[in-house]
């Protein structure tokens, strides 16, 4: 259980940083690269609920 919760954070962390980057590249207009992060963010995101 506690490896399944660390794994849970890890994803949650990841997907933060995912997020500030896909900002980050938009803002920088990076669209391809944004969008690209972004279904990162998504798989991270799913990773994270897959483990509860």
């Amino acid at each position: 259980m506690n490896e399944a919760k660390n794994r849970s954070e890890n994803a949650k962390a990841i997907k933060h940083c995912l997020d500030y980057l896909a900002r980050e590249a938009r803002e920088s207009d990076l669209r391809e690269v944004a969008e690209l992060i972004e279904v990162a963010c998504l798989a991270a995101e799913d990773a994270s609920e897959t483990v509860h």
